[in-house]
């Protein structure tokens, strides 16, 4: 068994209605959770804190969430970021797994991962008896268009069907060769991402990671940012 149909088989999709916190560093990731789980108790946030022996971080979810059915996807996903980065320290910001904020597979609970071959298994649950309902603030924000602007000339015309989605890599300082890139959204060792001057769109053929050039610029930035 190779280790996409291991993933298959042991991990799950994230929930459209949970949040996962989860940070790529083993020096920060015990640190960060603990402040994110302090900050997100004092909110009367229900949640759990899940781990699997040998991994670089524990797994925060805080689940059932009412509130976020009518989002479309990318409101979703830009509403699950500002949760992340209103509640997970600022330092901490840089080592945090934003690509969970998406469609993304992870470790399923009480089975085996699939990279270090240990049981997820439960540290914790807080504030058990509470409901989690999303945060109008965040709500309304997240709804409100995110306007890119891309100058392909000095009037700064933003021509969607005239823009190669290469160059914008190349612009963000990725390494592409061909049509295809390294992803900056995990750790790439050879280039995974693919791009499509003829259709304008991109697509991670490891981390999943995918949309047109408006949703690749945002995703850029949000990293340049974050």
């Amino acid at each position: 068994m190779d280790k996409q149909q291991f993933a298959e088989q042991f991990g799950r999709w994230i929930k459209p209605d949970e949040i996962v916190f989860d940070f790529d560093n083993r020096d920060w990731g015990f640190h960060g959770i603990n402040f994110i789980g302090i900050n997100l108790a004092h909110a009367d946030y229900y949640f759990q804190i899940w781990y699997c022996e040998g991994g670089k971080s524990p797994h925060l979810h805080v689940k059932n969430i009412q509130g976020l059915e009518d989002l479309r996807e990318e409101q979703l996903q830009q509403y699950k970021k500002l949760f992340m980065r209103k509640y997970a320290p600022t330092k901490y910001l840089k080592f945090l797994d934003i690509q969970l904020t998406g469609r993304h597979r992870i470790a399923e609970e009480n089975k085996l991962h699939y990279k270090y071959k240990t049981i997820k298994k439960l540290c914790g649950v807080w504030n058990g008896d509470k409901s989690n309902f999303v945060e109008s603030g965040l709500l309304e924000e997240a709804k409100q268009e995110v306007k890119i602007e891309v100058s392909i000339d000095p009037n700064a015309v933003l021509l969607k069907d005239k823009i190669k989605i290469t160059d914008i890599a190349r612009k963000y300082g990725l390494k592409v060769k061909g049509n295809m890139a390294v992803c900056p959204w995990h750790k790439d060792q050879n280039p995974s991402l693919s791009l499509s001057d003829e259709k304008g769109v991109f697509f991670c053929h490891s981390c999943h990671a995918k949309g047109d050039i408006i949703t690749f610029v945002r995703m850029l930035e949000d990293l340049k940012n974050g």
